[in-house]
């Protein structure tokens, strides 16, 4: 089948196919959509809603039937803004800036746990790579960083901390073994290894990313919305 982008407006989950350019609707109706990960192999998607509080999860082919949103996690969350799916271990992951948190439970919502509480300002995007077990977030607080842990939590260390100022998206090249992120208040996307050395800067632009909050790599791209003043 043709990849595809499936992505948040806040608003909407919205589908388009990179090779037909189709743009569809997948979820309506939302207060404040701001993260959204996918279930490949089930045809699942998994996102969080900041209004609410909530972490919610649909199929796909069923998920524009509000009775089909199903809530997997709606209690003792503040401000959920990061989300991440560990494919392997069928385990969630996300971030939360309100109590400034990073926690994990079962895919169906159960068993959850914190992970890490302490030394964490403005915790923002999540990204996992299970297949070697690490976890990677951003922090765009008053020490912006982007840090690395075992996704059980430990040996925490950190990738980038020079030169970092609002990094709202973060990604893996799992291929390439590389991590990329946007800045938004630097207006560019970079780049380093998994060990946070070989840093390169691949556009810097506040005409051409004016605000970037997200950022997805299929193949040879980098796909990112940005809010563009005018």
């Amino acid at each position: 089948k043709s990849p595809y982008l499936l992505f948040t407006n806040r608003h909407e989950i919205r589908r388009i196919d990179l090779v037909k350019r189709d743009y569809s609707q997948v979820v309506s109706t939302q207060k404040n959509a701001v993260a959204l990960d996918l279930d490949v192999a089930n045809n699942r998607v998994f996102w969080c809603d900041r209004f609410h509080r909530k972490i919610y999860s649909a199929f796909i082919h069923e998920a524009s039937d509000p009775s089909q949103q199903v809530p997997l996690v709606d209690s003792s969350l503040q401000t959920p803004v990061g989300l991440a799916l560990d494919w392997l271990q069928h385990n969630l992951y996300w971030t939360d800036s309100g109590d400034k948190s990073i926690s994990v439970s079962s895919v169906d919502g159960t068993k959850r746990r914190v992970l890490i509480s302490s030394d964490l300002s403005e915790p923002r995007a999540i990204a996992l790579d299970p297949h070697h077990g690490f976890m990677y977030w951003s922090d765009w607080g008053t020490r912006a960083k982007i840090e690395k842990a075992g996704m059980n939590g430990v040996d925490r260390q950190v990738l980038v901390s020079e030169n970092i100022e609002w990094p709202n998206g973060i990604t893996l090249d799992v291929a390439n073994r590389r991590l990329y992120w946007v800045d938004s208040k630097l207006h560019l996307i970079a780049s380093v290894d998994l060990n946070g050395a070989h840093r390169r800067t691949h556009m810097s632009s506040a005409e051409r990313l004016g605000h970037p909050y997200a950022l997805a790599v299929f193949e040879v791209c980098v796909f990112l919305p940005s809010l563009i003043p005018v």
